[in-house]
């Protein structure tokens, strides 16, 4: 992980069940499960979240899973071709591509959850992650690494997307400056996801705590006030135009707090082995 302290002080200084049964056939609920609202066009959740090349190359990109949804990795922006897919644990996701790799047209990952499976020699790990290999139109070899959080959650928060897109920085920016419409007025673009008042109102807590700046700073009162201002109704962006706030403050706290988040959520997993070994003992059990 990049030194946060420097990036971040400079920062601070510089300014997301019907079945059929019966002989007539009628549609019943043994266990009913609860209804899903439907989003209104002002809480649509993204499809994906949106990362540069650069950063998904230097760093290993989160994407999150959901019991029972589909989530992607899409390379389709980037004119990269997936040559190559390895999965660390086989026994709890699957993986499909959108073509056959030895096609030479494949360019998204689409990955699931499934039921724990026990598969003889193997680990299990808490967080497994996923290997990727592409090729560009000049033969150019990349590789890509995402560590994949499997969420306990059935459906995703407002915050959160269904997987990630990888693209070019100047796709990446163009992206950012499109969602500072008003749909979604107090959601940043970060290189981490989006992030929403709660991260950066964790990612601030954060960045006091470890020292990064003192909790009586100019510009820390100006987060807080910012962060008030849009829980009353005043778009954040607004509010940090009034208070001469730059808005790369609030949204490198904002990916402070997604990164703190997602650790938080591992810690939160039911403790045991981080490495499990399969066996055919363990299967007979």
């Amino acid at each position: 992980m990049r030194p946060i302290r420097s990036w971040f002080s400079g920062l601070m200084l510089s300014s997301v069940v019907l079945v059929a049964t019966g002989s007539k056939a009628q549609a019943q609920s043994s266990a009913a499960l609860p209804e899903v609202p439907i989003p209104a066009a002002s809480q649509a959740i993204p499809a994906t979240s949106i990362v540069s090349q650069e950063r998904a190359r230097q760093y290993a990109s989160p994407v999150r899973l959901f019991p029972g949804r589909s989530s992607v990795i899409d390379f389709s922006s980037t004119g990269e071709v997936i040559t190559y897919v390895q999965l660390s644990d086989l026994s709890r996701i699957v993986y499909n591509t959108n073509a056959p790799i030895d096609s030479g047209a494949a360019r998204t990952i689409i990955l699931r959850p499934i039921q724990a499976l026990h598969i003889e020699g193997t680990y299990t790990a808490a967080v497994p992650n996923l290997v990727v290999t592409t090729v560009d139109r000049d033969g150019n070899t990349y590789t890509y690494l995402f560590d994949l959080y499997r969420s306990a959650e059935g459906f995703p928060e407002q915050s959160e997307s269904s997987g990630i897109t990888i693209a070019p920085a100047s796709e990446v920016r163009a992206t950012r400056l499109e969602n500072t419409g008003s749909l979604r007025p107090n959601v940043l673009s970060t290189e981490a996801g989006e992030a929403t008042l709660s991260d950066i109102e964790r990612g601030l807590a954060i960045a006091i705590e470890a020292d990064y700046t003192p909790p009586d700073d100019p510009v820390v009162l100006a987060v807080r006030e910012a962060i008030a201002l849009a829980r009353n109704g005043t778009p954040l962006r607004n509010a940090a135009r009034q208070l001469q706030l730059d808005l790369a403050v609030l949204t490198s706290l904002g990916e402070l707090g997604i990164e703190a988040g997602i650790e938080e959520a591992v810690e939160e997993l039911p403790e045991s082995p981080p490495l499990e070994r399969q066996t055919e003992i363990e299967e007979l059990i």
